[in-house]
């Protein structure tokens, strides 16, 4: 009889601390970050790009009012809110987008801008699922600017 007091009482023992092994371990969720972007450095980026390669997949990048003078490269998924007054003079497309599920929207149709340069598209996309662009007015030269 003592025996199986013994062992039930192991068993009771093991199960409570694979219980509390499970309770440790996070959870599948993870909440997504923000990162900030601006060009006077109070932010956490400077650049667009930089948020873009600080941030994880399905990271939120937000943009401060400014000219941003570069190309995007978005390889994960990511959304980039642009405020009204944001301009990105892209030295070739003004975003390069790489993976699926990227937003890339603005405070207000036609309040942020997208100037590629002169024979380049807008934006250049060859992912294949979940691209959005939502309010970005595209100022190029060429009819195929977006």
């Amino acid at each position: 009889m003592n025996t199986y007091k013994l062992r039930f009482g192991i068993v009771l023992a093991l199960a409570f601390v694979i219980g509390l092994l499970f309770a440790a371990v996070p959870g599948g969720s993870v909440n997504a970050a923000t990162k900030t972007v601006c060009p006077g450095g109070t932010c956490d980026y400077t650049t667009i790009g930089a948020a873009v390669t600080g941030a994880t997949a399905g990271d939120t990048i937000t943009v401060a009012a400014g000219t941003y003078n570069e190309t995007v490269t978005v390889s994960k998924s990511l959304t980039i809110t642009l405020a009204n007054s944001v301009v990105v003079n892209g030295a070739t497309s003004c975003f390069a987008i790489s993976a699926d599920n990227v937003t890339v929207n603005t405070a207000s149709n036609g309040g942020a801008k997208c100037k590629p340069g002169s024979t380049s598209n807008g934006i250049a996309v060859t992912a294949t699922n979940g691209t959005r662009i939502i309010g970005l007015e595209a100022a190029g030269t060429t009819p195929s600017a977006v």
